[in-house]
């Protein structure tokens, strides 16, 4: 019986760890459209006036193939996108710790 027990305890949380992990691959795909739609506009609507951003500056440099001059810009542009990352899969691991907690689930199956 105990056996039976941890073999569904197994099964039961390795299809919960896939779907996590389906989930985070299908937010990182959401999540990039949002932010193409709204900085290149804005990155397009600012290049008239003369105004350079981090993307026109790295573009710049990148297709003069002055790829060393465009590395540091490229590398504060990575550097901004992956912060609210990180902030993000920080508040919804904690959202999902706390809704664990309040369906009294604490991720160890218990055998009786």
């Amino acid at each position: 019986m105990a056996d039976a027990r941890r073999t569904a305890a197994d099964t039961i949380r390795t299809r919960r760890m896939q779907r996590a992990e389906q989930t985070a691959a299908k937010t990182s795909v959401k999540t990039m459209f949002p932010v193409v739609l709204c900085m290149l506009p804005a990155t397009l609507i600012v290049r008239p006036f003369n105004f350079d951003t981090l993307a026109t500056h790295v573009y710049q440099f990148a297709s003069d193939e002055l790829l060393e001059q465009s590395a540091l810009s490229a590398l504060t542009i990575v550097i901004a996108g992956i912060v609210p990352v990180i902030l993000l899969s920080r508040a919804m691991r904690s959202a999902q710790e706390q809704r664990s907690r309040r369906s009294g689930f604490d991720g160890v199956a218990t055998l009786t």
